[in-house]
């Protein structure tokens, strides 16, 4: 991949046609990478009914995603990550586990979660992806962490709320357990933990 063909990438991260500029440089995997164009678009449309944090986390997570890629293309990991299985696109699939966690996922309210989950489009949740993300899960993809915390920075310079980075926080009130102490089930989670 040359310099010109990365600059282009960069300057595109955060852009509706971002994948699009993907598959044009990833040709193998080009219909994995339009898909991405139509399952963005989808994310995007969903956000504006989105609570504060789940809007921040859907937004940064796609904005990780980008950056990822783009780190991944600048770095040495492009030669491993073009030839793993599934190519590129592979490797993206597989980083989403450890871009889940670099944004807080497992902090969100479960209501929000859900909301995500359900404008995932169910072509995603094909059996290779989900080979792909199972694989991810036994793995920390250091590029991921990197391009989240500089997704971090990047909106609180704009003033903008940031995601909890679950690699680094131990957020004592986990999503599942706040919605229950709002929902008044806190004093028997409380006692069936043994406190």
């Amino acid at each position: 991949m040359q310099p010109a063909a990365t600059r282009q990438l960069r300057r595109a991260v955060g852009q509706d046609d971002f994948y699009s500029i993907v598959a044009n440089l990833d040709r193998n995997n080009a219909a994995g990478w339009r898909e991405m164009v139509a399952v963005q678009r989808d994310f995007a449309a969903g956000e504006s009914g989105y609570d504060t944090e789940t809007r921040t986390y859907s937004e940064s997570m796609r904005l990780t995603l980008h950056w990822s890629l783009v780190l991944t293309l600048e770095s040495q990991l492009r030669g491993p990550a073009q030839s793993s299985d599934g190519g590129l696109f592979g490797h993206f699939v597989r980083l989403h586990p450890t871009a889940f966690k670099a944004n807080g996922a497992c902090t969100l309210d479960p209501r929000g979660m859900a909301s995500v989950m359900f404008n995932t489009r169910g072509s995603m949740f094909n059996v290779r992806n989900i080979a792909w993300i199972a694989q991810g899960l036994a793995s920390r993809y250091e590029v991921a962490i990197q391009a989240a915390d500089r997704v971090r920075a990047d909106r609180r310079r704009a003033g903008k709320p940031v995601t909890t980075n679950g690699y680094e926080s131990r957020r004592p009130s986990p999503g599942i357990e706040r919605l229950m102490r709002r929902q008044n089930y806190g004093r028997s989670t409380h006692n069936a933990m043994g406190h």
